[in-house]
C-alpha cells in the first residue's frame, strides 16, 4: 500500500520507510543494529525495540518534512501540491487529516487512503 506526502502528495510505498532506516544507519545517523538470529529472547527484544524507535523516528520525519525525509531519493521533488478543482480533497490534504486522526498508525492511514481513493474522496 502507498503512504502520501503531506506537502506533495507524492505516492511512497510503505516499504520505502525501512529503506530510510537502512539508508540512515549506512550513513551514521542510527547506530547499527545486530539481529539476532532467533525471533525470541531478550536479544530480540531489545532489536524490536530499538528498530521501533527508528522506525518512529523515519515516520514522524516523513509526517512534519514530507517527501524531503527521505533523503536517500535523488529524484525526489517536494512542491505543494495543488488544490483538485473538483471539490475532492487533495492525497496530501486527505493525508494530512488522517495524520491528525490516526497518528503513529500508518497502516491504518494506508488503508484509509486506498478506501478513500477507492470511494472516490480523494
Amino acid at each position: 500500500m502507498d503512504i502520501y506526502c503531506t506537502r506533495c502528495a507524492g505516492a511512497w510505498d510503505m516499504d520505502t520507510l525501512h529503506d530510510v532506516i537502512d539508508e540512515r544507519i549506512a550513513a551514521g545517523i542510527f547506530e547499527p543494529l545486530e539481529k539476532p538470529e532467533q525471533y525470541v529472547g531478550p536479544e530480540y527484544d531489545a532489536y524490536a525495540k530499538a528498530y521501533a524507535r527508528y522506525y518512529d523516528t523515519v515516520r514522524d520525519d516523513f509526517y512534519t518534512q514530507g517527501c524531503a525525509a527521505l533523503t536517500g531519493y535523488s529524484h525526489v521533488t517536494c512542491e505543494p501540491a495543488p488544490e483538485p478543482e473538483d471539490g475532492k480533497l487533495s492525497r496530501a490534504h486527505a493525508m494530512s487529516l488522517l495524520v491528525d486522526v490516526l497518528g503513529d498508525d500508518l497502516d491504518g492511514i494506508a488503508s484509509m487512503m486506498d478506501d478513500a481513493e477507492f470511494l472516490g474522496y480523494v
